[in-house]
Formats: structure tokens, C-alpha cells, sequence
């Protein structure tokens, strides 16, 4: 199973269905002149909680005071539950589970979105 949201990817280990491995976005090159963003597998076999919490930790301002980072990964984390709760904006095709951080659901193909 591969559930795939606004920057980052999960996917079900094959020989350990309750695992998954993490893919987020990921800044190369920060501050160059070939900086760029990439989807790049940060986790492999994690529990669906640590996996959460990887989303939800990247999602958060870098560089920050203690209050700010808490209050940005409380809010990240809240967003990921009401996506796991709002089953209407969850799509089963071929076996993946496509995830649409808004109200409307988005159709998307293996490698076109549309």
C-alpha cells in the first residue's frame, strides 16, 4: 500500500505490512545556486506512529524558539490526524491510497496528477 500527501510518501513494507518506509521533501543544495527539492526515503520499517511523527517533525519551522517549534509540530500533527480521520478525501486505487489535504478530492494517476 502506498499513501502518498502533500510532501511525503508512505509505503507499506512488502514482508511487514503493519511497517512503513518514510519519503519526504527534502532541500538539496540549501543556499546554492542548484538548490533544489526532492522526494528522498529518510525511514525504512517504521511503526505508522513513527512515521507520523517524521511528517509532522519535517513539516515544522527549522531554526526557531522552543514555543514556536511546539506550537508549529502541534499543528502539523493535528493536520495529519484530521487526514487520517477524513475518510472522504481518501481514494483506494490499485492498491494506493491517495491522500488530499483539501475539501475537494483529487483524482491522480501513477505518475500524472490531474
Amino acid at each position: 500500500m502506498k499513501i502518498e500527501g502533500e510532501g511525503f510518501i508512505l509505503e507499506s513494507c512488502k514482508a511487514a505490512p503493519a511497517f512503513f518506509d518514510v519519503s519526504i521533501n527534502v532541500t538539496v543544495n540549501e543556499g546554492k545556486e542548484n538548490e533544489r527539492v526532492e522526494m528522498q526515503t529518510v525511514a525504512y520499517g517504521v511503526t505508522m506512529f513513527r512515521a507520523l511523527d517524521i511528517i509532522a517533525t519535517s513539516k515544522v519551522t527549522k531554526d526557531t524558539t522552543i514555543e514556536k517549534y511546539l506550537t508549529d509540530y502541534k499543528a502539523a500533527v493535528d493536520s495529519l490526524l484530521l487526514l487520517a480521520k477524513d475518510l472522504e478525501n481518501v481514494c483506494k486505487e490499485e492498491n494506493k491510497v491517495y491522500i488530499s489535504e483539501t475539501s475537494e478530492m483529487q483524482e491522480v494517476q501513477e505518475g500524472n496528477e490531474a
